[in-house]
């Protein structure tokens, strides 16, 4: 099988790159055209038969709202706002007095309410 990994760990694996000839600014346009701002990111870049496959080191979960009371903490380590998270609330038609446990991953939130 023709298997090299390009990226291991945030890691790029620079004689990946000469096998397979990839340019790094080749590499670089990829990621962008793909949304990932860093390297560090990435658990695994893989080239097999001359196609690209990544896998985004595992997401953790943040919590937003725990029994009611917004974490305004994890709002900004997601880069969002309260306007945002109260948009989240109106649409789901839900009180924040009522919401038990809010989490964000993976670009979505997951809410249990009370």
């Amino acid at each position: 099988m023709n298997k090299f990994i390009l990226i291991k760990n945030g890691q790029i694996n620079f004689n990946s790159l000469i096998i397979n000839d990839i340019d790094i600014k080749d590499l670089m346009i990829y990621l962008n055209k793909k949304k990932i701002e860093k390297i560090e990111d990435i658990e695994f870049l893989i080239s097999i038969y001359n196609k690209v496959y990544f896998l985004k080191k595992n997401n953790t979960p943040i919590s937003l709202i725990i029994n009611g009371k917004l974490i305004y903490i994890n709002l900004l380590k997601i880069n969002k706002s309260t306007i945002w998270i109260k948009n989240v609330i109106k649409k789901n038609n839900l009180n924040i007095n009522r919401i038990i446990y809010a989490v964000y991953l993976n670009g979505r939130v997951f809410i249990i309410k009370g």
